[in-house]
């Protein structure tokens, strides 16, 4: 670089490849006034989803559902104020578990939420199609239209004054105090905290591999096919492998689990039913990283290093307001308790969850 180049500095680098970055990046800038750089590739909005962003967390820990509860509905302003009340839905998603453990604790999670007073409902095994040890159905959940939201949170971002850059290509530079040195293209930034903010950001620029008591890389696919015959819900989740099968308005599916491609038939045949053929319209394959014990994990990766968020599977977008309240030392007791226990750093078993939290990736 030449003598005085001009160096942007930032409270927080947020770096990430979806929603829940993204919408990290907006509560910081407009409940905290920080100056956020937000690193993420702007095809996102145009490329095949990988993910669906959704106001449940499926857990046996009540800590978490109690966490879900009580801040999901956190986001809504956000969301509406910046791209229209259009931008959010109900939906009725059916949850499967196959293997034991899975559906153990989908029956635990259906007593949970029961004695909560949620609009949940076991489904009998003549109620679905194919072998399922377990299914559940939680009525009225919040999902956010993906579609909607990336066009405007990008204009807004930009209109408020956000760093919006290319996460491809970007080099970041710790320094010992937490700060870090950032290139991207031929701009340079100083941040005062790096965010890595969902599991694609952790693979591709954190210290994954020092940590692989907890993180395990994964190979991804997302797909969308033709209308599929004879599937009655519109949105079904398979948490053991990541999987989400979601029916458009057109009959389209869009789908995507924490599989290569070429297994993507056994998990529609597992979680909808053996007797689906879809065919393909288009395709993307990714890599990951999953979270082992299927807990979230929030925290410095290591002393005075960045600070990484994962684990949170479908409900990422609806933790940001939570999130952004505990990066900036403001959150409640019960956030703050809640994000402490899930530090990477912490002895994790007490925290341990369904096994099968895996999120986005590059």
């Amino acid at each position: 670089r030449k003598a005085g180049y001009n160096m942007q500095q930032l409270d927080f680098a947020i770096v990430g490849t979806g929603l829940r970055a993204a919408m990290l990046a907006q509560e910081l800038v407009r409940v905290h006034a920080k100056k956020v750089g937000l690193f993420l590739d702007r095809l996102v909005e145009h490329q095949i989803s990988r993910e669906i962003n959704l106001g449940l967390a499926v857990s046996t820990r009540p800590e978490t559902l109690r966490m879900m509860t009580e801040i999901e509905g956190d986001i809504v302003p956000s969301l509406t104020r910046i791209a229209g009340r259009h931008v959010l839905s109900r939906v009725h998603p059916v949850i499967v578990g196959v293997a034991p453990p899975m559906a153990q604790g989908l029956a635990y999670m259906y007593h949970y939420l029961k004695g909560m007073e949620g609009e949940i409902e076991r489904l009998p095994a003549g109620d679905i199609k194919g072998h399922r040890r377990e299914a559940i159905r939680v009525r009225g959940v919040r999902l956010v239209h993906d579609r909607l939201v990336w066009p405007a949170l990008f204009d807004w971002l930009h209109q408020q004054g956000a760093v919006l850059q290319e996460r491809t290509g970007m080099n970041i530079n710790m320094r010992k105090d937490g700060s870090a040195r950032i290139g991207a293209g031929a701009d340079l930034f100083s941040a005062h905290r790096v965010v890595l903010a969902d599991e694609g950001a952790l693979l591709e620029h954190g210290p994954t591999e020092a940590l692989p008591e907890i993180f395990q890389p994964v190979s991804c696919c997302a797909i969308e096919t033709d209308p599929v015959a004879g599937l009655n819900d519109h949105l079904v989740l398979g948490p053991e492998k990541g999987f989400w099968a979601r029916r458009q308005k057109n009959g389209h599916m869009k789908m995507s689990a924490a599989v290569p491609l070429e297994e993507m038939a056994g998990q529609i045949r597992a979680f909808l039913s053996p007797s689906i053929r879809p065919r393909l319209n288009g395709r993307r394959t990714y890599r990951s990283v999953r979270v082992r014990d299927g807990a979230p994990v929030s925290g410095r990766l290591a002393q005075g290093g960045m600070i990484g968020i994962a684990g949170f599977g479908h409900w990422g977008a609806f933790a940001a307001p939570a999130l952004a309240r505990w990066l900036c030392g403001s959150s409640s007791e019960n956030e703050k308790s809640f994000f402490s226990r899930h530090d990477p750093r912490k002895d994790r078993r007490p925290v341990a969850d369904i096994d099968g939290a895996v999120g986005e990736a590059t």
